[in-house]
């Protein structure tokens, strides 16, 4: 008898502070029951996946679509932090990026998990933004 591995996958910064085994992946694990949670990263993904950059855009849905097909991903974190080096705007823009990031995700045809928005502050702490 083998044993169901289940997902989850998380869209997040390159800075560490995002993943790892770090609160915004506990929060993954705890809140939908999955094990492992695939990365996948860019600087300031938030500030991409909220913006117009389609084609960037699609370079980061192909890799997500390898994580939903072929490891069956459960659901989707989509991850800001404070201090990010390359979204150099305050907290509250991260937010509403975040935000703006959700609603893109729901938007993406072939995507039927639950999305949610997660900001990790300066404490490290991870704070549940959008469901």
């Amino acid at each position: 008898m083998s044993t169901v591995i289940r997902f989850g996958a998380m869209l997040g910064c390159i800075d560490g502070r995002c993943h790892g085994d770090d609160a915004a992946v506990a929060e993954l694990q705890r809140r939908f029951g999955v094990g492992p949670v695939d990365r996948i990263t860019e600087p300031a993904i938030i500030k991409i996946l909220s913006g117009k950059d389609g084609a960037y855009q699609e370079f980061i849905g192909r890799k997500l679509m390898i994580s939903l097909r072929s490891h069956n991903a459960e659901c989707i974190g989509i991850v800001g932090h404070t201090g990010c080096a390359v979204n150099t705007v305050p907290d509250e823009e991260q937010i509403q990026q975040i935000k703006k990031s959700v609603l893109a995700l729901k938007r993406w045809r072939d995507i039927y998990v639950p999305i949610i928005g997660l900001f990790v502050n300066e404490k490290g702490q991870c704070e549940v933004i959008v469901e």
